[in-house]
């Protein structure tokens, strides 16, 4: 017999002969009273040590120190003003965030911050080259030929300037294309530099501070994306309206640190835990401010729209790109906690996705694909509540994306100074004094009528199946996220979803609601999703959890 087979042997010899009941020193658990003798127990209740040991990693994140097992010596369990003191300590805050965080993934990719107008390059991409614009038609505004060149390496003080204080574009030849010429490089403090004295080399072009520029008789600010055709509109001011590329991170993180500083303020027992959903109030910094001020508007449309919206607190005046100090700020009345900011938005980009995530964890509902089927439905159809294979999920699904429709699709602004709906192509753009004609189609749809199809108007892309065959679109729209949250409450699934999500990351399995059974908890889950909707406090249910007698049993 091998080795293997041996051990194999042994250990179902010893499981065969197991002792009726575990040795233990420990009491019995409660519920365990009316097990029969003859029954062979493969639990039993940790010592007071081990249960200290428990309780500390699962709320604190890390083992006990010596003094804190000296606390349970000659104890039967751990003392309440000790589990008391781990839930407030700094440890379960943590504890709070890695949980909310594993739910939500409030991880916006840093590629949400493209900027293909006003991204930054530096020339040969080589550090310590002069920094440009990467866009190629800002390169044939600046320079003329097929936009493939930057300046020279060579200081703009040695080529000299216009009489208006353009920079001198030194002649170079043409490239197939056209006349082409090249400027110098001048020194500039960049904003994400802290020590004043620092500068880097910008191109004399690029560099330019110029603030605003006449578009029709407007006076536009050249940091936003439209001023590319526009030959004075560099980055402004200490490169603010232009970003690195190793910059984006740095905004992405502060996203992400502005969501759990929200799911704080809620997780701590001291305020509703519902209310992170639909709070309105929010934190910002001098990064994020200065992201909002400077920065979204550059974020090309096929890209993130992240800039300011008519629902948003006033913008700083003078935002510090370094001031990382933290201040309360309130929000208007469509946003609705944790799901607006961007931390979220940006996470899930999409309102089906966004509809998606807050159903499978605050309701613990999931979307199964149907059977295929080929009768009362048109396999092409563009509404996916008519479409085949897809209807049976997206009937439910698009009334619920629909209550996040007022923030834009792939950005986090919400869209209440935009017009529901237009008559024509042209009035929508009409109504924008920015040079472009790509503002309706990102954000609008064509819609024909029933009726007459050479008939139609443009609706905002949330309301494009808004009619009487689609009743709830329209107001779930009109209520915004926060609707989906009372709908949530009042079902009474959102209390039994995180009461199951809290059960499962304490205890590292899910409970066992099987309906029949002695070891069913569907009654536990009565009683403590019963308790969570009565106090709505997300510390209690923990503390719930971690005394049950589930909790104290070692497998």
């Amino acid at each position: 017999m091998t080795s293997l087979m041996m051990k194999r042997f042994r250990l179902a010899s010893a499981l065969g002969a197991c002792l009726l009941v575990w040795p233990s020193s420990s009491p019995a658990a409660p519920g365990d009273e009316g097990e029969s003798a003859g029954q062979c127990l493969l639990h039993r209740e940790l010592s007071p040590e081990r249960l200290l040991r428990r309780l500390s990693l699962d709320l604190r994140g890390r083992v006990p120190i010596y003094e804190e097992y000296a606390l349970v010596e000659g104890e039967s369990g751990v003392p309440e003003d000790v589990l008391d003191g781990f839930l407030e300590s700094d440890g379960f805050r943590q504890t709070m965030r890695r949980y909310h965080d594993l739910l939500l993934w409030p991880n916006a990719s840093e590629s949400t911050l493209v900027t293909n107008n006003f991204g930054l390059y530096t020339v040969g991409n080589k550090i310590g080259n002069p920094y440009y614009i990467a866009s190629t038609g800002k390169h044939t505004v600046f320079r003329g030929g097929n936009g493939s060149h930057a300046c020279q390496l060579v200081h703009q003080n040695n080529l000299g300037y216009h009489q208006d204080g353009k920079p001198f574009c030194q002649p170079k030849g043409n490239d197939g294309t056209g006349d082409y010429c090249q400027e110098g490089y001048v020194n500039v403090h960049p904003y994400w530099e802290a020590d004043p004295n620092v500068t880097v080399k910008v191109c004399a072009f690029d560099a330019q501070e110029t603030e605003t520029y006449d578009f029709k008789g407007n006076q536009l600010p050249c940091s936003q994306r439209f001023s590319v055709d526009e030959k004075t509109c560099g980055c402004g001011p200490n490169m603010r309206s232009c970003l690195s590329g190793n910059l984006q991170g740095l905004i992405t993180s502060q996203w992400r640190a502005q969501f759990l500083r929200l799911v704080d303020d809620y997780s701590d027992g001291s305020r509703p835990y519902t209310e992170m959903l639909t709070t309105k109030r929010a934190y910002t910094n001098g990064r994020i401010e200065f992201h909002r001020k400077y920065l979204a508007a550059q974020t090309g449309f096929l890209y993130t729209y992240t800039e300011p919206g008519g629902s948003d607190p006033p913008l700083a005046e003078d935002p510090d790109w370094h001031d990382l100090n933290w201040t309360e700020v309130t929000r208007g009345d469509r946003h609705s906690g944790i799901l607006t900011l961007p931390g979220y938005t940006l996470r899930f980009q999409t309102n089906r996705s966004r509809a998606n995530r807050f159903r499978i964890v605050f309701t613990g509902q999931y979307f199964q694909p149907p059977l295929p089927e080929i009768s009362g439905c048109d396999p092409e159809a563009t509404d996916l509540t008519k479409r085949c294979t897809c209807r049976k999920c997206h009937s439910e699904l698009e009334p619920l994306a629909a209550y996040f429709g007022v923030i834009a699709q792939a950005g986090s602004t919400a869209l209440t100074h935009f017009a529901e709906s237009y008559d024509s192509e042209d009035e929508c753009n009409a109504a924008s004094i920015e040079p472009n004609i790509t503002l309706c189609n990102r954000f609008y749809r064509r819609v024909r009528d029933k009726v007459d199809p050479d008939i139609s108007s443009w609706k905002l892309e949330a309301l494009e199946f808004a009619d009487a065959s689609h009743p709830e679109i329209q107001p779930n729209y009109d209520l915004g996220p926060a609707g989906i949250v009372t709908a949530a409450i009042e079902s009474g699934l959102l209390y039994r979803a995180t009461v199951r999500n809290m059960f499962q990351f304490l205890m590292k399995r899910k409970m066992n609601l099987s309906p029949t059974g002695a070891d069913s908890e569907a009654v536990l889950l009565d009683e403590l999703s019963a308790e969570f909707a009565s106090d709505d406090n997300l510390k209690q249910l923990v503390k719930r959890i971690v005394l049950l007698p589930q909790y104290r049993r070692m497998p």
